[in-house]
């Protein structure tokens, strides 16, 4: 039996749906299943193997979170290499080599004039900012008018900044996330805003379904999983089905809400995946 760790946050030491059915499925391969917080003073030592789950406040901490990862004596899941570089969005310009992504300008200490400078050089009428490391729509702006970009104040700007183009298809179609164990696609949802909003996610009133992935899309999440040195216990991937062609929003390997609560069985594939990862030591 071992004693497994899902690292979440001392607000959220109640574990959320999809890590409760994950939970009872471990339990009955014999394992101990605890929450811990990264940011409580619990300590890891009596634990076999730390697996985050559900830590979403570690952008409004980065350092703190960052010095709590490197610190880990017990081995981490998804690896701590994978948790590094998936740490800040830049990511996104590295794979984009070998998938396509949602096209993404880099500004380092942006400021209102040089965001709309690369709008304009980019032809983007309409834009979205978001800072380089962040969670939850968090920090980010739509910018759709001339008076939206005067309006930038500077206050609002995160300290580095991915600007992409606006892309009303999520409006309508949505925003595809799939999700793979052990580099394995398992299932999908995709997440459409409340009527007037760009953010997908329920707390903002965006509504998400179980559905099977168009196979452009699936091909395209499975290519960003294989851009992977390390192959992830757990990966998430975002795509939005752009005018030509589907394109990576974002690849989660941190954090991810992995929505198993729409898709019950998979809570016994995560269970045996970490299984597998206790079984062969790591």
């Amino acid at each position: 039996m071992a004693r497994i760790g899902f690292i979440t946050t001392a607000e959220l030491l109640e574990m959320p749906e999809s890590d409760l059915v994950t939970k009872v499925e471990l339990e009955k391969l014999g394992h101990k299943v605890v929450s811990i917080g990264w940011d409580t003073a619990d300590s890891t030592d009596e634990t076999d193997v730390l697996v985050l789950r559900s830590c979403w406040n570690y952008h409004l901490r980065p350092q703190e979170f960052l010095d709590w990862l490197k610190s880990q004596s017990k081995p981490l899941q998804n690896s701590a290499a994978t948790l590094l570089w998936n740490f800040d969005k830049r990511y996104l310009l590295e794979i984009k080599s070998s998938v396509p992504i949602v096209p993404t300008e880099l500004v380092l200490d942006p400021t209102a004039a040089g965001i709309k400078a690369v709008c304009v050089s980019r032809g983007w009428a309409e834009a979205i900012v978001k800072p380089s490391v962040g969670s939850t729509a968090y920090m980010s702006r739509r910018l759709l008018t001339d008076l939206d970009f005067e309006s930038l104040g500077e206050q609002q700007l995160p300290p580095v900044a991915l600007v992409q183009p606006y892309l009303r298809q999520i409006q309508t179609a949505g925003e595809f996330s799939v999700i793979f164990f052990e580099g394995k696609y398992s299932h999908a949802v995709v997440k459409v805003p409340v009527a007037g909003d760009y953010r997908v996610q329920e707390e903002f009133g965006g509504s998400t379904r179980r559905i099977e992935p168009p196979p452009n899309v699936g091909r395209i999440a499975q290519a960003a999983v294989d851009f992977i040195p390390d192959r992830p216990l757990y990966a998430r991937v975002d795509v939005v089905d752009g005018t030509d062609g589907p394109m990576v929003m974002e690849l989660e390997l941190i954090e991810p809400e992995l929505y198993i609560y729409k898709a019950p069985e998979a809570a016994a594939t995560f269970a045996a995946a970490i299984d597998r990862v206790v079984s062969t030591g790591l």
